[in-house]
């Protein structure tokens, strides 16, 4: 998929779950800005394309890049009543479905094959879920032994 179709789908599915859960959306002032971050989430995974050009050992398609690590990294620094929380939904959310929205793709991950890769990112775009990632990792780590 092409950059305007990850913006497109990352930006409807962030419309469309917020406005589920948060009744009053576009009363928010801080929209254009969750907005933003939805948009730069979506475009993450693709920084490969421009690491490549530096880091010759990275190709598109890295399976790094695309995975779930930054959206797990991150939940484990937001609380999920700050104010940061919706900033870290809106871009764990454009990486969760650029992930998702990469499946139908011809093109694998790179060292895997196409059917590998489908499931590579399947599994790492639900992890890559914001709510899934927070709650799933946060949970993990807070559970006694």
């Amino acid at each position: 998929m092409y950059r305007s179709g990850h913006i497109v789908a990352s930006l409807l599915t962030y419309i469309v779950i917020i406005q589920h859960y948060y009744f009053n959306l576009f009363n928010d002032y801080l929209l254009p800005i969750y907005l933003i971050a939805n948009v730069f989430g979506a475009l993450t995974p693709d920084i490969d394309i421009y690491l490549k050009r530096i880091i010759k050992i990275v190709n598109h398609r890295d399976p790094l890049t695309h995975s779930a690590l930054i959206p797990l990294v991150l939940s484990l620094t937001v609380a999920p009543y700050s104010s940061y929380f919706q900033l870290y939904f809106a871009f764990s959310l454009g990486i969760s479905t650029h992930l998702i929205s990469d499946i139908p793709s011809r093109k694998a991950i790179d060292k895997l094959s196409i059917g590998w890769s489908r499931v590579w990112l399947l599994l790492n775009g639900l992890i890559a879920f914001p709510v899934f990632s927070y709650s799933w990792l946060n949970t993990l780590l807070h559970t006694s032994i």
